[in-house]
């Protein structure tokens, strides 16, 4: 299988991190003001925070899924441990969520709205863990054979 159709190409990167950023600080900013504040109407409210959780998305699939400078056979075998390690740690969460909100249907321990963002959440958590296990492996590696040299 050759990863080099799959993946996007690089500058794709610096586009997803610059519209993470900028989406991220907004939708913040957003949930903040319209929510707390309440100086807005609550009526329009769920369109601008819906289109910058599709734009944060698409940032976080682009730098999770975009190409490397250099793009060799040590990069896949990275990249491939990567998702297989952020697949086992979703799955984890994703069952201890699933267990924490059977024993809330059950026992009324937490309010549900909570588990109502948990679960939007989830699918920006695993772009998130996966960029940060394969750029923290990535960057252990290249200590490792910097201190070998």
């Amino acid at each position: 299988m050759k990863t080099k159709y799959l993946l996007l190409p690089h500058y794709f990167q610096k586009v997803g991190w610059g519209l993470f950023i900028f989406s991220f600080i907004f939708l913040v900013g957003a949930m903040y003001t319209f929510n707390t504040l309440k100086l807005f109407s609550q009526n329009n409210s769920h369109y601008a925070t819906l289109t910058l959780y599709i734009i944060l998305f698409l940032s976080a699939l682009f730098v999770a899924f975009s190409k490397e400078k250099i793009e060799d056979e040590f990069i896949q075998k990275i990249r491939y441990k990567s998702i297989v390690i952020t697949a086992y740690i979703v799955f984890l969460l994703f069952l201890i969520l699933l267990i924490m909100y059977a024993f809330n249907q059950s026992f009324d321990i937490m309010p549900r709205t909570i588990f109502t963002y948990l679960w939007l959440i989830n699918p920006l958590t695993m772009f998130m863990f996966y960029v940060l296990i394969f750029r923290v492996s990535l960057f252990i590696s290249k200590n490792e054979i910097k201190n070998e040299e």
